[in-house]
């Protein structure tokens, strides 16, 4: 799956969640969404008071958190050889 596909899956959860500020579609309240929350936050509790309280964060950065919290998979392999990754 490429980086943009992944932006339009996610793109499209806040928006089917309504999570966008409506004043603002460049803001996404994640503090609505618990596990968006989660997700943004990859395991930094510290960091979840201080998001609660500002409630929104930029689209960008909602994507660019997930797209770098995610695990990489892949293979690569060559005829007759060992799957590589």
């Amino acid at each position: 799956m490429t980086e943009k596909e992944i932006e339009s899956i996610i793109s499209q959860y806040l928006s089917s969640n309504d999570l966008f500020e409506p004043d603002d579609p460049e803001s996404v309240n994640v503090a609505r969404d618990e596990f968006l929350l989660d997700t943004v936050l990859d395991g930094k509790e510290s960091d979840r008071e201080k998001l609660m309280r500002k409630e929104f964060m930029r689209t960008d950065e909602v994507i660019s958190r997930i797209v770098d919290s995610a695990e990489l998979w892949y293979k690569i392999s060559i005829d007759g050889q060992s799957i590589v990754g």
